[in-house]
Protein backbone atom coordinates (compact mmCIF):
# COMPACT_ATOMS: atom_id res chain seq x y z
CA UNK A 1 0.00 0.00 0.00
CA UNK A 2 1.40 3.65 -0.33
CA UNK A 3 2.22 5.65 2.48
CA UNK A 4 1.11 9.67 3.09
CA UNK A 5 3.85 11.88 4.03
CA UNK A 6 3.66 14.79 5.37
CA UNK A 7 5.55 17.65 4.29
CA UNK A 8 7.14 19.63 6.94
CA UNK A 9 7.42 23.28 7.10
CA UNK A 10 10.80 25.03 6.89
CA UNK A 11 12.46 24.57 10.28
CA UNK A 12 12.70 28.19 10.82
CA UNK A 13 12.00 27.82 14.58
CA UNK A 14 16.06 25.85 14.89
CA UNK A 15 16.72 30.02 15.43
CA UNK A 16 14.76 30.29 18.61
CA UNK A 17 17.60 28.31 20.47
CA UNK A 18 15.34 25.83 22.37
CA UNK A 19 17.23 23.20 20.28
CA UNK A 20 20.52 23.25 20.08
CA UNK A 21 22.04 23.41 16.09
CA UNK A 22 21.92 19.89 15.46
CA UNK A 23 25.08 18.29 13.75
CA UNK A 24 24.80 17.80 9.99
CA UNK A 25 23.13 14.41 9.27
CA UNK A 26 25.03 11.45 8.45
CA UNK A 27 23.05 10.61 5.90
CA UNK A 28 23.20 14.13 3.69
CA UNK A 29 26.38 12.67 2.34
CA UNK A 30 25.16 9.45 0.79
CA UNK A 31 23.88 9.97 -2.93
CA UNK A 32 20.34 9.22 -3.61
CA UNK A 33 21.40 8.14 -6.86
CA UNK A 34 23.80 5.42 -5.15
CA UNK A 35 20.96 3.80 -3.13
CA UNK A 36 18.32 4.14 -5.60
CA UNK A 37 21.01 2.10 -8.09
CA UNK A 38 21.54 -0.34 -6.22
CA UNK A 39 18.11 -1.63 -4.78
CA UNK A 40 17.49 -0.95 -8.83
CA UNK A 41 19.89 -3.46 -9.44
CA UNK A 42 18.74 -5.68 -6.41
CA UNK A 43 15.21 -5.67 -7.73
CA UNK A 44 16.51 -6.22 -11.43
CA UNK A 45 17.44 -10.28 -10.29
CA UNK A 46 14.08 -10.46 -10.91
CA UNK A 47 14.24 -10.65 -14.32
CA UNK A 48 17.34 -13.53 -14.25
CA UNK A 49 14.94 -16.28 -14.57
CA UNK A 50 13.72 -15.17 -18.02
CA UNK A 51 14.79 -16.03 -21.82
CA UNK A 52 15.99 -13.51 -24.22
CA UNK A 53 12.81 -13.20 -25.81
CA UNK A 54 11.35 -12.03 -22.51
CA UNK A 55 9.27 -15.36 -21.96
CA UNK A 56 9.81 -17.14 -18.59
CA UNK A 57 10.96 -20.96 -19.57
CA UNK A 58 8.94 -23.63 -19.90
CA UNK A 59 9.17 -26.08 -17.11
CA UNK A 60 10.08 -29.56 -17.64
CA UNK A 61 7.71 -30.91 -14.65
CA UNK A 62 4.11 -29.56 -14.16
CA UNK A 63 4.16 -25.44 -13.13
CA UNK A 64 4.01 -24.65 -10.18
CA UNK A 65 2.22 -21.60 -9.07
CA UNK A 66 3.88 -18.40 -9.43
CA UNK A 67 4.45 -16.15 -6.25
CA UNK A 68 5.83 -12.86 -6.51
CA UNK A 69 8.86 -11.90 -4.37
CA UNK A 70 10.06 -9.17 -3.05
CA UNK A 71 13.97 -8.33 -3.19
CA UNK A 72 15.36 -8.52 0.55
CA UNK A 73 17.02 -4.70 0.27
CA UNK A 74 13.79 -3.50 -1.08
CA UNK A 75 11.92 -5.42 1.48
CA UNK A 76 14.15 -3.45 4.30
CA UNK A 77 13.45 -0.56 2.85
CA UNK A 78 9.40 -0.50 2.85
CA UNK A 79 10.21 -1.31 7.01
CA UNK A 80 12.69 1.69 7.25
CA UNK A 81 10.36 3.91 5.63
CA UNK A 82 7.58 2.49 8.28
CA UNK A 83 9.51 3.05 11.08
CA UNK A 84 10.52 6.57 9.79
CA UNK A 85 6.56 7.43 9.05
CA UNK A 86 5.95 6.62 12.22
CA UNK A 87 8.54 8.33 14.04
CA UNK A 88 6.69 11.43 11.81
CA UNK A 89 3.14 10.72 12.60
CA UNK A 90 4.58 10.86 16.82
CA UNK A 91 6.33 14.20 16.10
CA UNK A 92 3.32 15.00 14.90
CA UNK A 93 0.92 14.28 17.15
CA UNK A 94 2.59 15.56 20.25
CA UNK A 95 3.50 19.17 18.23
CA UNK A 96 -0.63 19.39 18.19
CA UNK A 97 -0.75 18.27 21.76
CA UNK A 98 2.24 20.77 22.82
CA UNK A 99 2.11 23.76 20.42
CA UNK A 100 5.42 25.08 22.41
CA UNK A 101 7.12 21.95 21.92
CA UNK A 102 6.72 23.08 17.71
CA UNK A 103 10.20 25.14 17.82
CA UNK A 104 12.03 22.03 19.36
CA UNK A 105 10.66 19.03 17.33
CA UNK A 106 10.70 21.45 13.74
CA UNK A 107 14.75 19.79 12.64
CA UNK A 108 14.06 16.64 14.27
CA UNK A 109 10.46 16.75 12.40
CA UNK A 110 13.02 18.04 8.89
CA UNK A 111 15.45 14.71 9.86
CA UNK A 112 12.83 11.97 9.34
CA UNK A 113 11.27 13.73 6.41
CA UNK A 114 13.96 13.86 4.50
CA UNK A 115 15.06 10.32 5.11
CA UNK A 116 11.26 8.90 4.44
CA UNK A 117 11.92 10.69 1.23
CA UNK A 118 14.77 9.42 0.35
CA UNK A 119 13.23 5.85 1.05
CA UNK A 120 10.19 6.40 -0.63
CA UNK A 121 12.05 6.53 -3.67
CA UNK A 122 13.27 3.37 -3.51
CA UNK A 123 10.49 1.85 -2.40
CA UNK A 124 7.76 0.12 -5.80
CA UNK A 125 4.64 1.41 -5.24
CA UNK A 126 2.22 -1.70 -4.09
CA UNK A 127 4.62 -2.89 -1.47
CA UNK A 128 3.06 -3.48 1.42
CA UNK A 129 5.34 -2.13 4.81
CA UNK A 130 4.49 -2.80 8.38
CA UNK A 131 6.80 -0.56 10.85
CA UNK A 132 9.19 -2.39 13.75
CA UNK A 133 8.16 -2.10 17.09
CA UNK A 134 8.66 0.95 18.82
CA UNK A 135 7.97 2.75 22.25
CA UNK A 136 5.15 4.74 21.48
CA UNK A 137 1.83 2.61 21.28
CA UNK A 138 -1.45 4.04 19.33
CA UNK A 139 -4.79 4.76 21.30
CA UNK A 140 -7.87 3.13 19.87
CA UNK A 141 -8.30 5.44 17.18
CA UNK A 142 -4.73 4.30 15.74
CA UNK A 143 -3.28 7.63 16.93
CA UNK A 144 -0.50 8.29 19.15
CA UNK A 145 -1.25 8.83 22.86
CA UNK A 146 0.80 11.99 24.01
CA UNK A 147 1.49 12.52 27.37
CA UNK A 148 -0.40 15.47 29.14
CA UNK A 149 2.84 16.94 31.00
CA UNK A 150 4.95 18.53 28.12
CA UNK A 151 8.03 16.85 30.01
CA UNK A 152 6.58 13.45 29.60
CA UNK A 153 5.51 14.03 26.20
CA UNK A 154 9.06 15.14 25.35
CA UNK A 155 10.52 12.21 27.47
CA UNK A 156 8.47 10.10 24.85
CA UNK A 157 9.78 11.43 21.98
CA UNK A 158 13.20 11.07 23.17
CA UNK A 159 12.75 7.09 23.78
CA UNK A 160 11.27 7.00 20.38
CA UNK A 161 13.86 7.98 18.71
CA UNK A 162 16.39 5.59 20.44
CA UNK A 163 14.12 3.11 19.60
CA UNK A 164 14.63 4.03 16.31
CA UNK A 165 18.28 4.30 16.54
CA UNK A 166 18.24 0.56 17.38
CA UNK A 167 16.04 -0.24 14.88
CA UNK A 168 17.25 1.12 11.94
CA UNK A 169 20.88 -0.28 12.95
CA UNK A 170 19.42 -3.50 13.13
CA UNK A 171 17.85 -2.81 9.33
CA UNK A 172 21.13 -1.53 8.29
CA UNK A 173 22.68 -5.39 9.56
CA UNK A 174 20.28 -7.00 7.23
CA UNK A 175 20.25 -4.72 4.10
CA UNK A 176 22.61 -6.89 1.39
CA UNK A 177 23.90 -3.82 -0.44
CA UNK A 178 26.77 -1.83 1.07
CA UNK A 179 25.49 1.43 0.13
CA UNK A 180 22.34 1.23 1.37
CA UNK A 181 23.44 -0.10 4.60
CA UNK A 182 25.59 2.56 5.22
CA UNK A 183 22.90 5.03 4.48
CA UNK A 184 20.36 2.70 7.00
CA UNK A 185 23.45 3.63 9.36
CA UNK A 186 23.77 7.07 9.03
CA UNK A 187 19.70 7.48 9.73
CA UNK A 188 20.60 5.12 12.86
CA UNK A 189 22.68 7.91 13.98
CA UNK A 190 20.69 11.06 12.99
CA UNK A 191 18.18 9.13 15.33
CA UNK A 192 20.41 9.01 18.32
CA UNK A 193 21.69 12.26 17.67
CA UNK A 194 18.42 14.03 17.44
CA UNK A 195 18.23 12.05 21.11
CA UNK A 196 20.44 13.39 22.15
CA UNK A 197 19.73 17.16 21.24
CA UNK A 198 16.33 16.78 23.04
CA UNK A 199 17.74 15.33 26.26
CA UNK A 200 20.10 18.24 26.16
CA UNK A 201 17.64 20.65 25.53
CA UNK A 202 14.97 19.14 28.62
CA UNK A 203 14.43 15.88 27.24
CA UNK A 204 14.34 12.88 29.61
CA UNK A 205 16.84 10.38 28.08
CA UNK A 206 14.62 6.38 27.75
CA UNK A 207 15.99 3.75 27.27
CA UNK A 208 19.11 3.52 25.03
Amino acid sequence: MSIGLRRSAPATAIESGLVPPPSPDPSAGVSRRVVLAALAAAAGTALAGCTEDGQPPRPKAQPSPVVASVDPDVAVAAEALASQQEMLDLLDATGKRHRDLSAQLAPVVATHQAHADLLADAVPKGVSVSPSPTTSPRSRGGRHAVPRSRARALAKVVEAEQQLATVTKRQAFRAESGAFARLLGSMAAAAAQSAAALVSAGGTGGTS
